[in-house]
């Protein structure tokens, strides 16, 4: 496994998502939109993410995703707006179709994001202690060639 495993993620996306009721989050529908590209020489993919309710943008995150390639494992680091940067990053594997990240906090939360492709849309579920937080579903709105290396 290796970066070019997941380049299939790059693009942009927009779509509805499900907000759930949790200690960390409000109910609601939302939108959402995914910016992914490649970067560092194609060593990383950097993530932004907006979530809108209504009007008003409600989230905005910030990830990058790398890959220890002497482990052979995926990292996530994210930071959002809610202010809580992450201690140490997410760890996960690419199945050939999505890309599943375990982790956990200093106060034993575990978190558990995953990012899936179908049909060349994105799927995002994020679970706190195996709980949703939020899941959406997007649709491609640019081809991930659009995304070249930088």
């Amino acid at each position: 496994m290796a970066m070019a495993d997941v380049f299939g993620l790059v693009g942009r996306f927009s779509g509805p998502e499900t907000v759930y009721r949790s200690p960390f989050t409000q109910e609601r529908a939302a939108t959402g939109t995914w910016s992914i590209r490649r970067a560092v020489g194609d060593r990383y993919l950097v993530l932004e993410y907006v979530e809108e309710a209504g009007d008003k943008v409600v989230m905005r995150g910030h990830g990058i995703i790398g890959h220890e390639d002497g482990a052979g494992v995926f990292t996530l680091h994210w930071f959002d707006s809610s202010g809580h940067p992450p201690r140490r990053p997410g760890r996960g594997t690419w199945n050939g179709h999505s890309l599943e990240f375990e982790s956990a906090d200093d106060e034993g939360h575990a978190w558990r994001t995953i990012f899936a492709l179908e049909g060349g849309n994105l799927i995002f579920r994020a679970e706190a202690a195996g709980s949703p937080l939020v899941e959406g579903s997007y649709v491609r709105r640019d081809s991930a060639e659009a995304f070249l290396s930088t």
